[in-house]
């Protein structure tokens, strides 16, 4: 396996229980959005893409224990190879159709709202 497709098996597998297909318009400097990959969510929904087939034939207990690979790998990265990822990441969206991309954007805000739903029902308990 490459070290680019380890990385998007790992990066996918840290937003895949999030299910972040939540993305705005590319931004060329990422931000701190899930967890600590400082990715942008249209860079996560494309390393998410790579990984999502491969994760659905899972068992949660195989998916959790791939995810916690993929986090290993992610952080072994040295921060050069971290930017050339991203770089790549940001290829893969801006090469997407309008109409896509406003698919995967649509998913996004539909997540962001139910994470957000769940957080106030948990601080309200």
């Amino acid at each position: 396996m490459s070290i680019r497709n380890s990385i998007l098996l790992t990066v996918a597998t840290i937003f895949a229980a999030a299910a972040l297909p939540v993305i705005a318009e590319c931004s060329p400097a990422p931000t701190q959005t899930q967890g600590s990959t400082n990715l942008s969510p249209e860079q996560q929904a494309m390393m998410f893409r790579d990984a999502q087939d491969k994760l659905r034939s899972m068992t949660p207990d195989q998916r959790k224990a791939y995810k916690k690979q993929l986090r290993q790998q992610w952080a072994s990265l040295s921060p050069t190879q971290k930017a050339q990822e991203i770089q790549q990441y940001d290829a893969e969206w801006n090469a997407l159709p309008q109409t896509k991309k406003e698919k995967i954007e649509s998913h996004i805000q539909q997540h962001a709202a139910k994470q957000a739903a769940s957080a106030a029902d948990d601080s309200d308990q």
